[in-house]
């Protein structure tokens, strides 16, 4: 060995190598145990905050369920006592409408014809011209017309003449006046005339045509008032009867409204559209409406003034009829049993039960029952009227 010390026995080295061996393999188990447990320390500090989250969570969330509750309708803070709406009952007018799309017809419609056959000589007819009534408005030849009457009234006044110095008897000069009075007759029937004041439409013939009784020569439409022929859809046909007011607009006068009555409705159900006809007619003064156009209609299927109404939520169907409940001055719900005068599509008329000022439950919460404490959280502004059934939005085609 350097230096000349002593070599170490080799049982001695092997020994010190084996003690340092199991020493170190002491610490390292130990290591692991310390990093083993430091893991599951870990993982359950873990755990415990994810619990304490949830809990936490848990909490927060039934807080705000408790607090929703106690903001709307039905159970309040107190125990025992029902938040409710309502709505004060006034007077007021009360409409029903129906809104609906119309064709605009004349008021009366006058198919011209001639009575009898012949070469239509002259003719004065412009569709959509104005005529007054006496007016010509075509004529068939008179050439041989003409003739006959003109013999005819000869005949008569020569025979008038000999009845006068008895040369002939009375039944014969009668007999004169009736074959002139025909011959008159047929000469009118050359003439074609308006009846009436109107509107020229529907042309159907020419000049030099000839014509008869069958041949169409036009269509005489009289414009003082018009009908509005409106669609309306089978279930709703009930709800209209003659004589209920009409309201008219058109595109042509956006401003203006042109009011009239249902004055016929069709038995018939129209085609796939299973719609029927309501006809309103409607005064038309400076015949501002016309033939053709098409109107925007709204008719008035029920009118009350000063009505007692209810939104239909507020009502309830019970075996007896209806009822409704009515907040009592001591802040108690009351059910209170009514007469329905008219139901529309989202408000009733009702015509006896409830009195003016009195405040009804709308919206009613399912745990209400008849004498229950309640207490109100929002007064709803009263229905006035009039109420439309169909936004204009929404019109029947």
């Amino acid at each position: 060995a350097p230096g000349g010390a002593p070599l170490p026995a080799a049982g001695n080295l092997f020994g010190t190598f084996d003690s340092f061996r199991r020493k170190t393999n002491t610490l390292y188990h130990r290591s692991k145990i310390w990093a083993l447990d430091h893991k599951k320390a870990s993982a359950a500090l873990s755990a415990a905050a994810v619990l304490l989250l949830a809990l936490g969570g848990t909490a927060v969330y039934q807080g705000l369920q408790a607090k929703k509750k106690m903001d709307r309708p039905g159970k309040g803070g107190e125990a025992g006592i029902v938040a409710v709406n309502v709505i004060e009952i006034l007077p007021a007018p009360f409409q029903d409408i129906l809104t609906a799309v119309g064709t605009i017809v004349g008021g009366s419609e006058i198919e011209l014809r001639f009575q009898t056959e012949g070469n239509l000589e002259y003719l004065n007819f412009h569709e959509g011209n104005a005529v007054r009534s006496g007016q010509v408005i075509a004529r068939l030849d008179q050439t041989q017309t003409k003739i006959k009457m003109e013999r005819a009234k000869s005949e008569y006044y020569r025979y008038e003449k000999l009845y006068a110095l008895g040369g002939v008897s009375k039944d014969r000069l009668d007999e004169a006046r009736v074959q002139f009075e025909f011959a008159q007759s047929e000469m009118a029937k050359t003439v074609l005339k308006a009846s009436q004041d109107g509107i020229l439409g529907d042309k159907g013939v020419e000049a030099g045509e000839f014509v008869t009784p069958q041949k169409k020569v036009g269509t005489l439409v009289s414009l003082d008032t018009v009908l509005v022929r409106i669609g309306v859809i089978e279930k709703e046909i009930d709800k209209i009867v003659p004589g209920r007011p009409v309201i008219a607009k058109v595109e042509t006068y956006p401003d203006m409204e042109f009011e009239g009555k249902v004055e016929n409705i069709s038995p018939l159900i129209q085609g796939q559209s299973k719609t029927l006809t309501v006809e309103a007619r409607i005064p038309n003064q400076g015949k501002l409406l016309l033939p053709g156009m098409f109107a925007r209609t709204r008719i008035v299927v029920y009118e009350q003034e000063n009505a007692l109404s209810v939104p239909n939520d507020a009502l309830e169907k019970t075996q007896q009829g209806y009822q409704l409940y009515v907040v009592g001055p001591d802040n108690r719900a009351e059910a209170r049993p009514v007469s329905v005068g008219y139901v529309s599509l989202t408000h009733s008329v009702i015509s006896g039960g409830i009195n003016p000022g009195e405040k009804v439950i709308v919206q009613k919460p399912q745990e209400l029952k008849d004498g229950a404490q309640v207490k109100i959280v929002d007064v709803e502004k009263p229905f006035q009227g009039p109420f439309k059934e169909n936004a204009e939005e929404s019109l029947y085609q």
